[in-house]
């Protein structure tokens, strides 16, 4: 499909996200005029995604991993396989979304167009219900942020919330749903796959912007995000991932100062959550498998020690973890 002689193709992906897929689906086929470019790759679910999407929906580009690859890696693939087929534009976007504008990847192109060093751009996207905007628009993570963040969020939290209804470059968009240009991706390339998720977008969009690409946030509707409540828990391999992640983020992109002195602050955090565990009636167990896990990561880190499975997912299994 083309928007002002601009090609485009929409790309989600997702795993065990059956229960979503119509609702989804539905809305995102409206948003392209060939059903070939809503190109779905399901992530090596166990929940039968692929054989529904192939029944309900024959004339989308289906495909099915073979193993799961997280995040990063599985929308990487789906993004080669839109740039394969000489797309100007790629959205990408969660498999957990209900569209509800079906102009809006027009929109986003339309925007793109009239900002010629724009490498990302993110359109206002609500959270679990019409009405109550997702941030999207975020900052990057440094430090400061996050030892001060939280206090002033406890002050002032609208000012955190950057998704306005101004047009505004940001510092990096949420991924959950981003119009990205080509000329981008292949200036920059993919995601970094090691990551798996949190903070990859972050990473991307910060070495986008040392070519001088930026991203930018675009206030027109798009899509609900029916993102799941649970899985954030203190001790849960999200909030690993997030901490992890944080740090190997500040060792690229921060220095190796940064890095250390929030790993430290990090632990201090976990040691005492663990701690009060049991006053909380919440599983020492895990807490005490997280807090290993993230001793030995940022210790290997920090002594930058090639990745390997000791650096958890998606180099390894997610075993032991509350997921």
């Amino acid at each position: 499909m083309s928007i002002n002689g601009k090609a485009y193709a929409v790309v989600i992906c997702g795993y065990n996200e059956k229960p979503n897929l119509e609702r989804c689906l539905h809305g995102l086929s409206q948003t392209v005029e060939e059903p070939e470019d809503l190109i779905f790759i399901d992530d090596a679910s166990k929940d039968d995604s692929f054989e529904w999407v192939k029944e309900h929906y024959p004339e989308i580009t289906a495909i099915k991993n073979p193993r799961n690859q997280h995040y990063t890696g599985v929308y990487n693939k789906a993004i080669r396989v839109a740039m394969e087929r000489g797309k100007d534009y790629v959205l990408m976007v969660n498999a957990d979304t209900e569209v509800v504008n079906k102009n809006f990847v027009k929109q986003l192109i339309e925007a793109a167009e009239k900002l010629p060093n724009s490498g990302f751009l993110g359109p206002k996207v609500y959270y679990r219900q019409k009405g109550i905007i997702q941030n999207t628009s975020l900052l990057k993570p440094t430090l400061s942020r996050h030892l001060f963040g939280w206090i002033w969020w406890r002050i002032r939290p609208s000012s955190f919330n950057l998704s306005d209804g101004k047009e505004h470059r940001a510092e990096f968009i949420n991924t959950v749903c981003c119009l990205i240009r080509n000329q981008t991706i292949q200036d920059v390339g993919l995601m970094d796959e090691s990551m798996g998720i949190y903070f990859d977008d972050a990473e991307w969009m910060t070495r986008a912007e040392e070519k001088g690409w930026y991203s930018y946030y675009v206030p027109v509707e798009s899509i609900i995000h029916h993102e799941k409540p649970s899985g954030y828990e203190h001790f849960s391999l999200k909030t690993f991932m997030l901490k992890r992640n944080a740090v190997y983020y500040m060792l690229l992109r921060r220095g190796w100062a940064e890095a250390a002195i929030y790993a430290w602050f990090a632990l201090i955090l976990a040691v005492i959550r663990c701690s009060f565990a049991p006053l909380k009636h919440e599983p020492i167990g895990h807490h005490l498998f997280f807090l290993n896990r993230l001793v030995n990561v940022y210790w290997n880190l920090l002594r930058r020690k090639p990745l390997g499975p000791w650096f958890g997912p998606p180099l390894t299994s997610c075993d032991g973890f509350k997921c």
